[in-house]
């Protein structure tokens, strides 16, 4: 019997404007009325993740934020795990950043940092509705070390750029790539199939207890810890080959059909 389930937001639960369906909101109130715990596995930051389970009506569940990185509750706000990047590494990665001529976030104590707006900068404040402090030199906010390191530019540029600096920084930072604009840095050993892990753990569940559904290379590892994974119709096939079954897309109520399927029974 599945007792939680997890969702990425972005291509999964949202639609293209970035909304939720009608279906999908009945579909989730009814897994929740039968005591199906509900929460949210994305790449956003906790500030833009935290409005959705809000309009879910998600209180008091640990959200994964981050890729895996933070996982805070939603309502109170209690941290339960954060793995932010090593900061000498962090430092170094801007630099290469600068060097390949990627746009770069960084993301530290849940503030959204740039060096400057550029055209990817002003897409993703658009897409997250977040405020932006701009710095002329990222370097001097890492001192806590970021939660993340996020690099946005053309698809093509973003994925040799993942080659690249997979080579560069083998064991010090992971790269996952969340959209095909979007390449994510993270702490080594982080990702959303270790903090729905964690999550599970919590509420004293194992795999087979949990269902999560996703999209893109950022879920991979959810999808394949959970007891039931979903992927998205239109998920790369690296994504649909860990899944145990591939839902309609986020145009068609997708999450929807997996909730019906698997938790709801009809």
């Amino acid at each position: 019997m599945i007792r939680l389930v997890a969702l990425d937001l972005d291509d999964t639960l949202l639609r293209p404007d970035l909304t939720i369906s009608p279906a999908c909101r009945q579909a989730l109130r009814e897994a929740a009325a039968r005591g199906v715990k509900i929460t949210i596995a994305s790449g956003r930051m906790y500030r833009a993740t935290l409005p959705f389970a809000e309009i879910l009506e998600i209180s008091g569940i640990p959200l994964i934020t981050y890729n895996g990185a933070f996982i805070r509750f939603s309502g109170y706000g209690e941290t339960l795990f954060h793995q932010g990047l090593p900061t000498a590494a962090a430092g170094r990665l801007i630099v290469a950043l600068r060097r390949i001529g990627l746009h770069i976030n960084a993301f530290v104590n849940d503030e959204l940092y740039m060096e400057e707006l550029s055209e990817e900068g002003k897409r993703y404040i658009e897409r997250n509705k977040v405020p932006v402090k701009l710095t002329p030199d990222l370097t001097t906010v890492l001192t806590s070390g970021p939660t993340k390191i996020m690099a946005a530019g053309d698809p093509e540029a973003v994925v040799e750029a993942e080659k690249e600096l997979n080579a560069e920084f083998k064991g010090e930072i992971v790269f996952v790539r969340s959209r095909p604009r979007f390449l994510e840095c993270l702490a080594p050993g982080v990702n959303k199939g270790l903090a729905l892990e964690k999550v599970a753990g919590f509420y004293g569940l194992d795999a087979r207890e949990v269902m999560a559904v996703g999209d893109a290379p950022n879920d991979r590892e959810m999808l394949a810890w959970a007891g039931v994974g979903v992927a998205m119709d239109g998920a790369p096939p690296e994504v649909r080959a860990v899944a145990d079954w591939t839902a309609p897309s986020n145009r068609e109520d997708g999450v929807a059909a997996a909730l019906h399927k698997f938790v709801l029974g009809k």
